[in-house]
């Protein structure tokens, strides 16, 4: 079975931390040594965890599927096996199994089990194949709609074995349509990542007995499946970006003592010196993008949210149903004007840093240093064995990539010299003008346009997209006619109903908000900032490659600054 993110990375992680201490450690300069007490041993720092909680039905195999995940013996078997919470960390998660929601001969537990939802990231709702009672329903519905925490859920229904049918797609889809949509509605089943697995059949593929059909029951039981579906989550909540904090850290930490070491040739120890430089104005512009965008987009989220607070606090027994028709329509309408607003910020932001890196990267090619850099990669040129045509090819590259000319001075070193020169002119070096063209490209933010209100699955029962206008309208025109039957109770009851889904729809759209400029402004990171950066480290590991120097050291932690930067990208390209 394939890991998850949060396995697969803090184990690479681990790994690469401890190679990293190790070489620090065994350094003769004191200085050096001294760094091995700062580098991390986790993804993830004590205040910066990821916070996983296992809820949902009692004795529906909570405590069982973390102990396949984590490999943690926890107390199984049936009735109420877990009666308080049992936290611990898993590969640098904080992960916590809740005893069962609402097993009526102990109410204490349903406050526990909230307590801990309240603080989580990410909740694990876990049911049996017997779907939902009607107290469990009851209960899941408040999670998702007074307690809003919908868009933090990931639906996992165990006990297939039970069914009829087995854990196939027919059975799944049984379930769905007779159990699971009546309940989580207005969500739908991939909103909630739903996943179908059988516990049981996945630890008997690890005894005796059932050896010759270990194969068989381990893709029946549907745990490869969810190990995807948890990934997928991991990755489109945006959970990933906390686990790049240490890594940062320890990039930092290594670029450097590795620009305080010299390898004894002016150029190279220039070159790298001039890419670090060069690295360090993207990655901070990088930051600088996303906490701007960050924080627009969050402004813009509250003020949505607060619309549909507004409007579910005005409703009332003796609210019209036009005049509550009226400023849906007036909020909704104020919703599409908001995102309007909002891109224009923050592609005026994207702009202003593209602009502002543009020429921080150019003042950086005009300094003393770099001009020095240059005229001595002019020298080591014409000291080269090489005909004059090569030789007038080679200074007229130079010249064009002013701000660095990296591939120049990786190939003007060791015995190989004036190999593989002519490379040079296909692969279109890191260049101030290369830089312009592509980073100052900033088009239309999206490149359509972006209608919130339609990105959001509705419910199929409301017509023309709007779920608000519809369900209220009917709780309006059900609520007067219970009122009008001095049912009062009922009718509050259904006005509760419709705050919660006013307030609810509100929230809906503030997620897919925030989710899609998220993913807009990574995506726009990607194509024109990305790019750059890995070239830079495509071009030291290549001058590395080319260095004949003694320092072992200095190699070892050129080599592991290298693997750092890979780890980060790998995690930030996981889909």
């Amino acid at each position: 079975m394939q890991k998850t993110y949060f396995e697969k990375y803090n184990s690479e992680a681990q790994e690469l931390f401890k190679e990293i201490k190790d070489v620090l450690h065994n350094s003769e300069n004191p200085e050096v040594k001294s760094k091995a007490s700062q580098i991390p041993s986790s993804l993830y720092s004590d205040n910066k965890k990821i916070n996983v909680v296992f809820a949902g039905q009692y004795s529906a195999g909570k405590s069982s599927l973390l102990s396949i995940l984590t490999g943690k013996k926890l107390a199984v078997g049936g009735g109420i096996t877990t009666a308080e919470c049992q936290s611990f960390d898993w590969q640098g998660v904080h992960v916590t199994d809740t005893p069962g929601i609402h097993t009526q001969n102990r109410p204490d537990h349903d406050e526990i089990t909230y307590k801990e939802i309240s603080k989580a990231d990410l909740i694990v709702f876990v049911l049996t194949s017997e779907g939902f009672s009607s107290h469990l329903a009851e209960h899941f519905r408040k999670l998702i709609n007074e307690k809003g925490k919908g868009h933090e859920m990931m639906l996992v229904v165990n006990k297939m074995d039970r069914t009829a049918g087995g854990n196939t797609p027919e059975q799944q889809n049984v379930l769905i349509k007779k159990d699971i949509e009546p309940v989580i509605a207005p969500y739908s089943v991939d909103d909630m990542y739903t996943t179908f697995i059988c516990t049981n059949w996945y630890m008997q593929a690890f005894t005796p007995k059932y050896e010759k059909y270990q194969e068989k029951l381990i893709s029946k039981s549907g745990m490869q499946n969810l190990i995807d579906n948890l990934n997928r989550f991991i990755s489109d909540k945006g959970l990933l970006g906390s686990m790049t904090t240490s890594l940062y850290e320890t990039e930092k930490i290594l670029t450097d003592i590795v620009s305080s070491m010299k390898t004894g040739d002016v150029i190279v120890d220039g070159s790298i010196h001039m890419l670090n430089e060069k690295r360090r104005i993207l990655e901070e512009s990088k930051s600088r993008i996303k906490e701007k965008v960050s924080m627009a987009v969050r402004d813009n989220s509250y003020k949505v949210q607060s619309w549909g607070n507004e409007i579910a606090n005005k409703l009332t027994s003796t609210q019209k149903q036009d005049e509550t028709n009226k400023m849906l329509a007036e909020k909704q309408a104020a919703v599409d004007r908001s995102t309007e607003v909002l891109t224009a910020e923050v592609e005026k932001i994207l702009n202003l840093e593209a602009k502002s890196l543009q020429k921080k990267v150019e003042d950086l090619s005009k300094t003393e240093f770099a001009r020095d850099l240059q005229t001595a990669m002019e020298n080591r040129i014409k000291s080269l064995n090489i005909s004059d045509n090569t030789r007038r090819n080679l200074e007229k590259a130079s010249s064009y990539m002013k701000d660095i000319g990296t591939r120049i001075a990786s190939m003007s070193v060791g015995p190989n010299a004036g190999n593989g020169f002519s490379s040079i002119f296909k692969t279109s070096t890191y260049s101030g003008s290369k830089l312009h063209d592509a980073v100052l490209t900033v088009g239309h933010f999206f490149g359509h346009k972006f209608e919130p209100w339609q990105a959001v699955r509705w419910t199929k029962n409301i017509a023309n997209g709007s779920r608000v206008l519809g369900v209220v309208g009917s709780v309006l025109s059900v609520g007067l006619q219970i009122y009008n039957d001095k049912q009062e109770d009922k009718m509050e009851a259904q006005l509760a109903e419709g705050r919660n889904e006013i307030r609810s729809c509100f929230r809906d759209v503030s997620n897919v908000i925030d989710l899609e400029y998220d993913k807009a402004t990574n995506t726009w990171i990607e194509k024109n900032i990305n790019p750059h950066i890995k070239q830079i480290d495509h071009d030291i590991e290549e001058i590395n490659n080319n260095i004949d120097t003694a320092n072992e050291h200095y190699v070892k932690l050129s080599n592991l600054l290298q693997r750092v930067r890979k780890l980060i990208s790998n995690i930030q390209t996981a889909v």
